[in-house]
C-alpha cells in the first residue's frame, strides 16, 4: 500500500499540475491531481494481460459516460 500525506500532498499540490502516485488502477469518474494512478508497463506476458485488462475496462467506461 502508498503510503502519502494530506500535508505532502498540500505542499506538492500548488507547485504542480499533477502527481502521480503509486497506486494502480484507474483515474476517474472524480480524479485527484496530486495522487494520480499509474500502471506498471513491465514485466511478463502475465503483465502484458493485466495492461490489455485495464486498457479494456477503461474504453467501456468512455463508452458509459
Amino acid at each position: 500500500m502508498a503510503k502519502f500525506t494530506l500535508a505532502a500532498k498540500r505542499r506538492l499540490g500548488p507547485q504542480m499540475q499533477s502527481c502521480r502516485g503509486t497506486c494502480g488502477g484507474l483515474n476517474g469518474p472524480q480524479v485527484d491531481l496530486n495522487l494520480l494512478r499509474a500502471n506498471n508497463l513491465y514485466g511478463d506476458i502475465a503483465a502484458a494481460e493485466a495492461a490489455k485488462q485495464l486498457i479494456l475496462e477503461n474504453e467501456s467506461r468512455k463508452n458509459v459516460a
